[in-house]
C-alpha cells in the first residue's frame, strides 16, 4: 500500500471543500460570490485548491491570504507542531472556533472588503494583543514571531 502524499491530500481536501460549497450554494456556483480565507499553515493549500475548483465551476472567487504571498511556503513536509498531523487539526479547529465565536457570529459583514478588514483586525488582536492560556498568558507573536 502506497502512502498518500501531502499534495494529494490537499487536492482531495480542496476538491471536497469545493463540492460542499457548491452544495451549500444550492448546487451551482455559477455567478456566486465566494470568499476563501487561506492561511499560511498546512490547511492553506486546501483552500487554494477549493478556490480553483469553485472558479472553474463559475464562481466569482475572492481569495484572502493570511500572509504575503512570498511568506507562503511550499507543500509542508512536517506538521505544525512536529508531533503529528492529528494534532494540527486540533489547533486549526480551536482557532476557527475562536474566529467564529468572537468575530464572525458577532459581526454583520456586508461585503468581502468589510470581512477582510474585520478579520484583519481580529487576527491582529488574536496574535498581538490577547494573551493565551496555552502560551503561559503570552501572545502568539511573543512566542512564535520572534
Amino acid at each position: 500500500m502506497q502512502p498518500i502524499r501531502v499534495a494529494q491530500m490537499m487536492e482531495n481536501a480542496g476538491r471536497s471543500l469545493a463540492r460542499l460549497a457548491r452544495h451549500l450554494l444550492g448546487g451551482s456556483a455559477v455567478g456566486r460570490k465566494v470568499a476563501v480565507m487561506v492561511g499560511k499553515g498546512n490547511n492553506g493549500g486546501g483552500g487554494l485548491v477549493a478556490a480553483r475548483h469553485l472558479a472553474n465551476a463559475g464562481a466569482d472567487i475572492h481569495v484572502m491570504l493570511a500572509a504575503a504571498p512570498d511568506e507562503l511556503g511550499t507543500v509542508p513536509s512536517v506538521s505544525m507542531d512536529g508531533r503529528g498531523r492529528a494534532l494540527d487539526n486540533i489547533f486549526i479547529e480551536r482557532l476557527w472556533r475562536s474566529v467564529k465565536n468572537e468575530d464572525l457570529y458577532l459581526q454583520d459583514y456586508a461585503s468581502v472588503p468589510e470581512l477582510e478588514d474585520g478579520l484583519g483586525g481580529y487576527f491582529h488582536l488574536y496574535n498581538h494583543v490577547r494573551p493565551h492560556q496555552s502560551l503561559q498568558y503570552r501572545t502568539p507573536a511573543e512566542v512564535h514571531f520572534v
